[in-house]
């Protein structure tokens, strides 16, 4: 059964944070990450260390946005469905943080 504008309309104003029901999977693009062609960039995280949900980071260069899918040109992206055992090897980070400039970092490791 296709999906109308009604559901969208309905998953997008109940659900703007979370995952999009599983009936719609059909119509969602699987990501570990990735630079879309306008420069936004898709990343994994995992909400609560270790242990919690993926999530995807959508960053276009001047804000960034946590949740459990990202809409993009009218494409919606969700995070990767990986194996258990490969998500218990991978290190994600869990949060945004602010960073320092790239010289400063290679010039603290040059030095050692």
């Amino acid at each position: 059964m296709p999906l109308g504008e009604e559901f969208w309309l309905a998953a997008k104003h109940k659900h703007a944070d979370q995952e999009i029901a599983p009936l719609a999977r059909g119509f969602q693009t699987e990501t570990a990450g990735e630079v879309l062609s306008d420069g936004t960039v898709l990343e994994l995280i995992r909400e609560n260390g270790n242990t919690g949900e993926l999530r995807l980071l959508a960053w276009d260069g001047a804000t960034a946005k946590v949740a459990g899918y990202a809409e993009h040109k009218g494409k919606t992206y969700v995070p990767a469905a990986l194996d258990p055992t490969i998500l218990r090897a991978m290190r994600l980070p869990s949060r945004i943080m602010p960073y320092g400039l790239t010289r400063a970092l290679l010039m603290k490791f040059a030095c050692c």
